[in-house]
């Protein structure tokens, strides 16, 4: 898809009004030519002088008002568009399954979404102009064909030379920025994996030197392939350029001698010749331009088309049958999962898997690194969509029409999870209970709450799951998912999760499954599911359900 195409799509009626108000600043553009080639033809007296000047400026005027109106409705456009896109994008990644988001490439969303979305938005002003200098162009070779039809025909058959070759080379200058694009996310990356691996960078030197080594080389790599395409599309530019003051020069030393021009007609088609110039150069600024966003819009579509693809759907009942929050249990029937790379080969996969967990239970998750814990619990919250199997919550089977409904059983502690600044779905929380559970959990002073927000999100990793503890627990949920949650806690707040809070929340009715590696803590929990190799290898019943843990 290109700008244009983009521009069809998403605009109607304001399409045909930027048309207009453009056709008729060019025609008041092309008044002024007229107007000063009349005045050069002809001489006139004071009071014919003043009557021109009053047209001239009047022409000026209207050429002004419509050209700011072009500019402004056409920034507009692409504006709004962009809108549109941004936000499309934006709810197709958040309805996108996580497996399928994994393996999207942040590097190229964030480039397309900002540099690559600049192109677009800046390309407003020089396509408005190259519009206007478009029509102006038309009415001006109309008027050059009226003063002398052989000079307008002379001037069409140089132009056929130069456009032709004009295009070819912007196929690869546009080729260069398709190349540049790519780099640039790549670039992104690079840096990323210094700022997601900062602390692992500090404690080796090799290591530091290594990755900005390779941020160095992805960064040259940028420079030369941006260089490159600046060069090719600065080359193209200046040729067309060129070709225009060949036109110029050719109307005038080579026309004379085949078309019999008195002087002042051949003072007026140069004059015409010359004031078409700036409208073609504009043009061909409005094609350059409309080239790179063309790129642009190609892999803003791209991105849009994978993120449809991630987003499966499934046709859904008249009458979906809602998810019962006051469920009795939770199972897992011969649940599968197969996480697959960006070339479709199978790179880790769990299952078949059987498990029930009843309302009220405690359940860890125990095994060791590659087992396949982590991955379980996200097929469990439906955050993975399971390969084969069923889940049920009760005798409910868990389809694609009633994924949203059972997310919102769960609430979680990944443990590669994110704090947002403000409580995003708390919309009524009382800011009091919420500052009483920072004093409970050792925050006061570390952070507050204040106007919707956490003051502070500079904490150490304990003092972050913590407050990511708080969230969950507000959110209060009939499932609560723990991942590895007290692995960064010191000994007073290890003993409370373990000891007084996963009690406390299963007396409520509230069901828990805690990925954990803490053996002495194991009496706390009903049952003890352990994971080898992607499968459960036994589950130990440590406690009867209802019973209260010892200490």
């Amino acid at each position: 898809m290109t700008l244009l195409d983009l521009i069809r799509k998403e605009t109607e009626g304001t399409r045909r009004d930027i048309v207009v108000v453009a056709a008729i600043s060019a025609v008041a553009n092309g008044a002024l030519l007229a107007i000063v080639n009349a005045s050069v033809q002809r001489g006139y007296g004071a009071g014919e002088s003043l009557r021109t000047l009053a047209l001239f400026v009047i022409s000026f005027a209207l050429y002004a008002v419509c050209f700011r109106r072009t500019l402004f409705k056409t920034t507009t456009v692409l504006e709004d568009i962009l809108l549109r896109i941004r936000l499309r994008i934006t709810e197709k990644i958040r309805e996108a399954d996580l497996a399928s988001l994994e393996r999207t490439n942040e590097g190229e969303v964030f480039t397309l979404l900002t540099s690559q979305a600049r192109f677009i938005s800046e390309s407003g002003t020089i396509l408005a102009t190259a519009l206007q200098s478009l029509i102006l162009l038309v009415f001006a070779s109309l008027y050059l064909a009226y003063l002398s039809l052989p000079a307008f025909l002379f001037c069409v058959a140089l132009m056929g030379l130069v456009v032709p070759l004009y295009t070819s080379r912007l196929k690869g200058a546009t080729g260069s920025m398709e190349r540049t694009v790519g780099q640039e996310a790549e670039t992104f990356n690079a840096i990323r994996h210094l700022l997601d691996g900062f602390k692992e960078v500090k404690l080796n030197r090799t290591r530091a030197a290594d990755v900005v080594d390779d941020i160095r080389e992805q960064a040259m790599r940028l420079r030369e392939l941006k260089l490159r395409t600046a060069d090719m599309f600065n080359m193209n530019y200046i040729a067309a350029y060129g070709g225009f003051y060949a036109m110029m020069g050719a109307v005038m030393f080579v026309l004379p001698h085949f078309v019999s021009l008195d002087h002042a007609d051949l003072v007026k088609v140069m004059m015409t010749v010359m004031f078409i110039i700036g409208p073609l150069s504009m043009v061909i600024s409005g094609v350059q331009a409309l080239s790179k966003a063309n790129v642009a819009v190609a892999n803003m579509t791209r991105l849009e088309e994978q993120l449809d693809q991630a987003i499966r759907t499934l046709p859904r009942a008249a009458s979906p049958v809602p998810v019962p929050v006051d469920f009795r249990r939770l199972r897992l029937e011969a649940v599968g999962f197969r996480y697959l790379d960006r070339d479709g080969a199978t790179a880790f996969s769990i299952g078949p898997v059987d498990l029930e967990i009843r309302r009220g239970e405690i359940v860890f998750v125990m095994g060791g690194n590659g087992s396949g814990k982590t991955t379980l619990i996200k097929v469990l919250t439906g955050l993975y969509l399971a390969s084969s199997g069923r889940i049920l919550v009760d005798d409910v089977e868990i389809t694609l029409a009633e994924l949203p409904a059972y997310h919102e059983l769960f609430s979680a502690v990944f443990s590669d999870f994110y704090l947002f600044p403000k409580l995003y779905g708390l919309r009524d929380v009382d800011p009091d209970r919420v500052r009483a559970m920072l004093r409970k959990f050792g925050l006061a002073g570390k952070t507050d709450y204040v106007d919707g927000q956490f003051t502070n999100l500079d904490l150490s990793t304990g003092q972050r799951k913590r407050l990511a503890m708080i969230v969950a627990l507000l959110e209060d949920r009939p499932v609560y998912i723990f991942d590895e949650w007290a692995a960064e806690q010191d000994p007073q707040f290890r003993r409370y999760y373990y000891e007084e809070l996963l009690p406390e929340l299963s007396r409520a009715g509230k069901t828990i499954l805690a990925v954990t590696h803490d053996d002495r803590y194991m009496a706390t929990a009903h049952r003890v599911v352990k994971m080898e190799l992607g499968v459960i290898d036994r589950i130990d019943e440590h406690r009867r359900f209802g019973e209260e843990p010892t200490g």
